[in-house]
Parts: C-alpha cells; sequence; structure tokens
C-alpha cells in the first residue's frame, strides 16, 4: 500500500515516530497547519483527535489553539466542529 504522506516519519532521524501524538504534533508545526477530526480520520486514520491532543498536551506541556468552526454536512444541514492548530509561543 502507497503512503498518503510521510507524517509517520520523524524528518530528523528517517525513523518512524512511535506514537500518534507525536505525529500530529509534527503535522500541526508542519507550515501552520489546522486539523478536524474529519481530517485526521481521512489523512491518518486518528479516530480519538481529542485524545491525542490531550496527550500531546501531557507530553510536552504544549497547548494546542482551538476553536468550533461551522461545516456543512452531508445532509446540507450546518454544524459545529472543533479545529486544532498550533500557535508557537512569542518570544
Amino acid at each position: 500500500m502507497k503512503r498518503k504522506n510521510n507524517y509517520g516519519i520523524n524528518p530528523s532521524t528517517g525513523k518512524a515516530f512511535k506514537a500518534q501524538w507525536e505525529v500530529l504534533l509534527h503535522y500541526l508545526k508542519d507550515k501552520g497547519r489546522k486539523i478536524t477530526q474529519a481530517q485526521a480520520s481521512a489523512d491518518f486514520g486518528f479516530t480519538d483527535l481529542a485524545g491525542i491532543v490531550k496527550r500531546i498536551e501531557e507530553h510536552t506541556g504544549i497547548r494546542l489553539a482551538r476553536k468550533l468552526i461551522e461545516v456543512k454536512t452531508r445532509y446540507g444541514g450546518i454544524t459545529q466542529v472543533k479545529q486544532y492548530w498550533y500557535e508557537p509561543k512569542a518570544l
């Protein structure tokens, strides 16, 4: 099976990350990306984004920025989902 991306590989070492939270943190730090649960499921197969975000906070002390955004449902309605992103601390 061909990989969709290389986010499971640590660019510093060339080896695979050992945990989902490491993959997600690297992805979010790269070019200021944002992510929702639907994107995490589609791109990485992660089904518990909120849990992974909590692990990032526990392991690194980094609190990811977050906000509710409105998205269209498959039935044409509107719902809110949480979107996460990394904001580096200002020096």
